[in-house]
C-alpha cells in the first residue's frame, strides 16, 4: 500500500448535537476516505432528534453501542445503582422523543466488525471485541487484555465507551479510543467530571506506518446547558453538574 488512507473515528455524543456539530464545523470530511461512528448516539443528553438528524445526513458507517441495545431492546430500571432514577428518566425521555423511524435507523447499527487497510487488520467496536458493554482501560489487566487479543486476529483494535481518549501498545496490539464527542470524562478521587470540549480521533495509514491523533474541540457549556432546558430535559440542572464549566 503506498496511497495515504484516513479514518476520522468518533464516538459517544450522547444526545449533544451541539458537540457533533462543533467537531464537523472544523473538518472537511471529504479528507477522510472512511469516517465511522462508535456507537452511543442518543441517550443521556438533551438533543437525541438533532443527533439522529446529524447523523442521518453524514452517513457514516456506524457500530451498534451500549445506548442502541437499550433503545432498540429496553433498559430495566436498576433502583440499587446511584442515581438509578435520573440516569433512567433522561434515558427514557430521549427514547419517547424517537419516532419509530429513528429507531429503525439506529437498528441498522452494525456489530463489531474486522476490515483489512494496507499491513493492518482493524476491529472496530464500542466496548470491546465480545460486548459492548465492556470497557478497555489503560489500566485493564493483563487477563482481560488477552482475553481481548484472542478474539481476534487484528493488530488494532479501536473502541469506545469509556469517554476517555487512549492509545495503548500491548504486546503486538495497538489499542485506540477516540474519547467522547458529547461528554469526555475525567475521573480524580473517585469522581468523574465532564471536560468542556468534544473529542476525536484520526487514523492514518501511509506506507505501511500507522499514525494516530487525537484532537478535542472547545465546547460552550452554556450552549448545552440552554438546550437542555429549551428541550425540557428531565433533571437537566442535576445533568449539567456534571460538566467543568468552560
Amino acid at each position: 500500500m503506498t496511497d495515504k488512507f484516513r479514518i476520522l473515528i468518533f464516538s459517544d455524543i450522547h444526545a449533544n448535537a451541539i458537540s457533533l456539530n462543533a467537531i464537523f464545523s472544523e473538518l472537511d470530511t471529504r479528507r477522510f476516505d472512511e469516517i465511522l461512528f462508535l456507537g452511543d448516539a442518543a441517550l443521556f443528553g438533551p438533543q437525541p432528534k438533532e443527533v439522529l438528524e446529524f447523523l442521518r445526513k453524514i452517513n457514516c458507517v456506524s457500530i451498534m453501542g451500549n445506548a442502541e441495545s437499550w433503545l432498540l431492546n429496553g433498559q430495566k430500571f436498576e433502583a440499587n445503582k446511584k442515581d438509578a432514577r435520573e440516569i433512567f428518566e433522561i434515558n427514557q425521555w430521549c427514547a419517547n422523543q424517537l419516532s419509530e423511524d429513528g429507531l429503525s435507523f439506529f437498528r441498522k447499527y452494525q456489530q463489531p466488525f474486522e476490515t483489512k487497510i494496507g499491513d493492518y487488520s482493524i476491529l472496530f467496536c464500542h466496548g470491546s471485541p465480545t460486548s459492548n458493554k465492556e470497557a478497555i482501560l489503560s489500566s485493564t489487566g493483563d487477563v482481560d487484555m488477552d482475553r481481548f487479543i484472542s478474539k481476534t486476529q487484528a493488530n488494532i483494535i479501536v473502541s469506545g465507551h469509556t469517554h476517555v481518549q487512549m492509545l495503548r501498545k500491548y504486546k503486538t496490539t495497538t489499542f485506540i479510543n477516540p474519547g467522547s464527542v458529547g461528554c469526555p470524562t475525567v475521573r480524580t478521587q473517585g469522581k468523574s467530571a465532564y471536560f468542556p470540549y468534544a473529542e476525536y480521533a484520526i487514523i492514518t495509514i501511509e506506507n505501511s506506518e500507522l499514525g494516530v491523533e487525537f484532537f478535542r474541540t472547545h465546547i460552550d457549556t452554556k450552549s448545552i446547558y440552554q438546550a437542555a432546558q429549551k428541550n425540557k430535559m428531565p433533571h437537566y440542572d442535576w445533568w449539567f453538574k456534571r460538566w467543568m464549566l468552560s
